[in-house]
């Protein structure tokens, strides 16, 4: 949907494209940010350096603890509550989303 576009990068970079304008979302890092996959207009998942998660609903940002210190480097999933992420060294993780 080109009314929904999620960008991330370097020094915790997160941009959200709602159809009119483009939105920073703080997420209180300075971590570089590897992916991001978005399931709705409103909630995205965004992963990075160090094992740093994320998961923004809205205006509010919220860290998953990953358990890792790996670089994770994509997300996807098939739905809010089934979210996996993949990175350095073969990692690859069930986010902890509840």
């Amino acid at each position: 949907n080109v009314n929904d576009v999620w960008a991330v990068g370097s020094d915790g970079t997160v941009l959200h494209w709602n159809g009119s304008i483009w939105q920073s979302i703080d997420l209180g890092t300075r971590a570089n940010m590897w992916g991001v996959w978005s399931p709705s207009g409103n909630v995205a998942f965004v992963v990075g350096t160090n094992g740093e998660a994320y998961k923004i609903q809205g205006s509010l940002v919220e860290e998953l603890p990953t358990g890792v210190r790996e670089h994770l480097l994509g997300v996807t999933g098939t739905n809010e509550a089934n979210v996996w992420a993949v990175g350095s060294k073969g990692m690859a993780l069930k986010l902890n989303v509840d």
